[in-house]
């Protein structure tokens, strides 16, 4: 088999060795090339779910890893995982303009990396399904919070 932990597809199943190399793969791509960790795991299906987390979380993908926890139907954990991230992103802006103010180099740099990771929290709220409309507004405050 493919190894512990479900696969992100319940249609025809890849070859054992496909889904046993999948979680190696994401684990470089965290290392070698983070922008391509998303792209790969939304393209693919035939891959251990648990197995790819966790070479994400261990890689430091945090958008690798809050997809994964999203398809794994962890969505408050993604939710709680992306806002640390844009908490993260939103710090370090802060930091960028205190120290140098609005036209210090890196300002866009930083600037555009808090819009993203808002962005991407915003994204989830608006694609999840959630237990209900008390649920949709809680997340959607802890966006509108950070």
């Amino acid at each position: 088999g493919g190894g512990p932990g479900t696969t992100a597809s319940a249609s025809a199943s890849p070859p054992a060795v496909a889904v046993r190399c999948a979680a190696k793969y994401v684990r470089l791509l965290c290392h070698f090339e983070p922008q391509h960790v998303v792209p790969f795991l939304r393209s693919n299906n035939g891959y251990d779910l648990d197995a790819c987390l966790a070479a994400c979380r261990d890689g430091g993908s945090t958008a690798g890893a809050a997809l994964l926890l999203e398809r794994a139907g962890e969505t408050n954990e993604a939710l709680r995982i992306l806002l640390r991230e844009a908490r993260l992103a939103l710090a370090c802006l802060a930091h960028r303009v205190l120290i140098g103010g609005y036209a210090s180099s890196g300002f866009a740099l930083e600037e555009a990396r808090a819009i993203a990771a808002l962005g991407d929290c915003a994204a989830l709220c608006d694609r999840a399904v959630w237990d209900g409309e008390a649920d949709r507004e809680a997340a959607w405050f802890d966006v509108v919070r950070c």
